[in-house]
């Protein structure tokens, strides 16, 4: 009864969707399965069905596309070494392998803490001043794949402004109580990322790492520029990949950078950030 059942469906399914090219079957092994293309064109996506007839009725989903090969992985019934087996076009779906390259804006929102004396003789007073403020950089990323997780790397424009109101006249070379900071930086990370959910055409993702920002630009009335340096951080990210189809999809994610500074010369910079944008598979 359920073979029955099978054939009406796959029958069904030949009708609207059938396509002429037909696979051998080379092996089965956990589930999955390897067909020989014998120069024919099979999609990541795209469904092998077994003939009307067959022995065994079953469908497999592909899900690696090899030279000459592919793979595809058992979704109903069964098949056999040797059959020949049928293509039904199916729903663009991320690969099982690949390396993704994206570009992206990102909405920043920085947080800077300096200590600041003012001009009070002959003991100044001493405080911490805290800046906050947000802006919007952009950011190219690629996605590695290496065994069970990726190597991510970062590159991009940060631009960090930010202001805050001192409780001395602090700022300014010691005359007002107006804080502020205008950095632009080049930045870098590398961080190791970890699918956690995949389907066809979405993707979450977690990722740990560290980060490197290079000062560019420099105005600030509550530090000394001169000494405005290298400025390096911890990160957490998570977010996700949609697939808008075949090999572009849209990448979202969000960052939480953590200063690893604490000098008195360097800012202590926390940072949050939101980022979007589009991104291809190869």
């Amino acid at each position: 009864m359920k073979n029955s059942a099978f054939a009406f469906i796959f029958t069904l399914l030949f009708v609207l969707s059938y396509k002429a090219e037909a696979f051998k079957v080379l092996e089965i092994r956990n589930n999955r399965i390897l067909v020989d293309l014998e120069g024919a064109v099979l999609e990541r996506g795209d469904y092998l069905v077994t003939l009307p007839g067959a022995e065994y009725q079953g469908r497999a989903i592909t899900i690696q596309i090899r030279p000459g090969q592919a793979v595809a992985k058992l979704q109903d019934g069964n098949f056999t070494v040797g059959e020949r087996v049928n293509r039904i076009l199916g729903d663009p779906s991320f690969k099982e392998e690949a390396i993704k390259i994206s570009v992206h804006a990102k909405f920043l929102n920085n947080g800077i803490s300096i200590k600041q004396k003012d001009a009070t003789f002959p003991t100044p007073n001493e405080e911490t001043v805290s800046m906050s403020g947000s802006s919007v950089g952009f950011m190219g990323v690629i996605d590695w794949p290496a065994d069970w997780f990726l190597l991510r790397g970062s590159l991009g424009l940060e631009p960090v402004e930010v202001e805050g109101t001192a409780k001395y006249n602090s700022c300014s070379s010691k005359t007002s109580t107006a804080c502020n900071v205008n950095i632009n930086y080049i930045a870098a990370s590398a961080a190791i990322r970890y699918d956690y959910y995949r389907d066809s055409r979405l993707v979450l993702w977690a990722a740990a790492g560290s980060g490197i920002k290079f000062p560019m630009n420099k105005e600030s009335t509550s530090l000394n520029k001169g000494a405005i340096g290298i400025a390096n951080s911890i990160l957490v990210a998570t977010g996700a990949d949609y697939l808008i189809m075949k090999n572009y999809f849209i990448p979202v994610g969000f960052e939480y950078h953590y200063s690893l500074n604490y000098s008195d010369k360097v800012p202590v910079i926390t940072q949050m950030a939101l980022h979007a944008g589009i991104g291809m598979e190869f």
